[in-house]
């Protein structure tokens, strides 16, 4: 990391609100104000980030798009270029050391080998090491949404206020969609986890309504990462959320109450009227009812 970009995130770190906002908005990509984050309303994800401020980084072989991660790989370089690129690569591809330059010179006059599909093995198991938190641009009110990753209607919509953690949400990247995989010059060595964060980055060109953010970490598969409590903002429970869910989001928030954490606005997605539409509405007796709840609390 650069000193600049150390000074910046310093910055960011101790700005207070309005200041973060206006900082955030020289970021070369656009930061949402609001980051939102769909989870089912019973499993321990919720639990984590209200009761505990951490968001869960996820592995790439645990996401449900076979389509996610992939690369094409090329082989652009001299032929020396090449027989040191897979010399530095021979350990990950469980290849001896002596046989890294003629496998070299061979993948050079066949391009067209099992070589390729070991490179994208290899590749792929240096993928599985980074830790990714997934978060949307789009809000609520996205019955898509909801369907795909809210326990279908049923579950829960995290938000997040990014200037209450500028410097944590100035680091989700947003995802880029495309209808070809990223390319992969496996040559290239120096260039390779930047190149695989790219691959992290992009998506098919269908999930373009997500308006999606990653959050990445290298070697972090399967860890938490910390945000300031008062970063999140509100719970929006679906529109076919049941008792079951109802029950589960106010004793988490009544508990977060209770351990000292900042209170927070619940929300209720409803199915608005005779459209195709939802609408969000506040549930203040909701807030009111865990709040007495919380100051009488042993």
């Amino acid at each position: 990391m650069s000193s600049r970009i150390a000074q910046f995130l310093e910055r960011l770190e101790h700005a207070d609100r309005a200041t973060a906002a206006k900082l955030l908005k020289l970021i070369r990509h656009r930061v949402p104000r609001f980051f939102y984050k769909y989870c089912s309303a019973t499993g321990v994800g919720i639990e984590g980030a209200l009761l505990r401020s951490e968001l869960y980084l996820s592995p790439p072989q645990d996401f449900n798009d076979p389509f996610e991660f992939q690369m094409r790989i090329v082989y652009a370089g001299t032929e020396t270029e090449k027989i040191l690129a897979l010399r530095r690569s021979a350990r990950s591809l469980g290849m001896p050391l002596k046989n890294a330059i003629p496998t070299a010179r061979r993948l050079i006059s066949h391009p067209g080998t099992d070589m390729e599909s070991q490179l994208r093995r290899a590749h792929r198991r240096a993928i599985q090491d980074f830790g990714v938190y997934c978060l949307a641009g789009a809000g609520p009110r996205s019955i898509l949404m909801w369907s795909h990753y809210g326990a279908h209607h049923k579950g829960a919509c995290l938000v997040f206020h990014a200037t209450r953690d500028p410097r944590l949400f100035a680091e989700a990247l947003p995802v880029t969609y495309d209808d070809e995989f990223q390319t992969i010059n496996w040559v290239d060595v120096n260039a390779l986890v930047g190149r695989l964060k790219d691959v992290i980055l992009n998506k098919a060109r269908c999930w373009e309504y997500e308006d999606e953010y990653r959050l990445i970490r290298s070697d972090a598969a399967r860890t938490t990462v910390a945000y300031r409590p008062e970063a999140l903002a509100g719970v929006v429970l679906g529109t076919a959320a049941g008792s079951e869910e109802i029950e589960r989001v106010i004793a988490l928030c009544k508990q977060r109450q209770t351990i000292g954490l900042p209170p927070l606005k619940l929300f209720h997605a409803e199915m608005a009227g005779n459209a195709y539409k939802l609408r969000v509405r506040r549930s203040l007796d909701l807030e009111r009812s865990i709040s007495a709840a919380a100051a009488i609390a042993p």
